[in-house]
């Protein structure tokens, strides 16, 4: 009487949680080879674009063959923003955020909220951190249209200061005199 050959004890590792962009290296043991789906080579670091359970068939000095599974989880930043006027909105919830001069790529003080109304014209982004991953967005371009105060004092009147895109202007001219 011949009994069969055991099955490997085939392990493919924990599962793992990601930043995107982020490379991750899986590797099998309790076999002498091992071959992965999804284009994965043993122990090889890769960049996975999208949460995925990779499956590893190991093979044993005797041929015996056996699977194990292991998930590669991928978290994303939400970079997203909407703007409405003058006002940038990050659209990322349950996060940390950080407005961003363009210009210069410097965080600017204080402007660590959801929502950002720039004073001044210029290019701006949002660093964002949320689920353990930051990453930043694109620059958004915003121009501040407002006038000066008026040198005519009450005699000239602009409104409303500043102003979205349209405005009044309203002179008062001093009265003629006939000669």
């Amino acid at each position: 009487l011949s009994l069969p050959d055991a099955l490997p004890i085939l392990d493919a590792g924990p599962d793992q949680t990601i930043c995107e962009g982020t490379g991750v290296t899986i590797s099998g043991s309790g076999a002498v080879s091992f071959i992965w789906d999804n284009g994965v080579t043993d122990g090889v670091a890769f960049i996975p674009a999208t949460t995925t359970t990779y499956t590893v068939t190991g093979t044993d000095v005797n041929g015996c063959q056996n699977t194990d599974q292991v998930i590669v989880t991928v978290n994303v930043a939400d970079t997203s923003v909407t703007q409405s006027g003058n006002t940038l909105s990050a659209n990322a919830t349950s996060a940390a955020y950080q407005w961003i001069d363009c210009s210069n790529n410097q965080p600017i003080a204080g402007e660590t909220s959801q929502n950002f109304t720039p004073t001044t014209t210029g290019s701006y982004s949002v660093q964002v951190t949320q689920s353990g991953c930051t990453d930043t967005s694109g620059c958004y371009n915003i121009t501040i249209v407002s006038i000066g105060e008026n040198a005519f004092g009450s005699q000239l009147k602009v409104y409303p200061n500043p102003a979205p895109g349209e405005f009044t202007i309203e002179i008062q001219l001093p009265e003629m005199q006939e000669v």
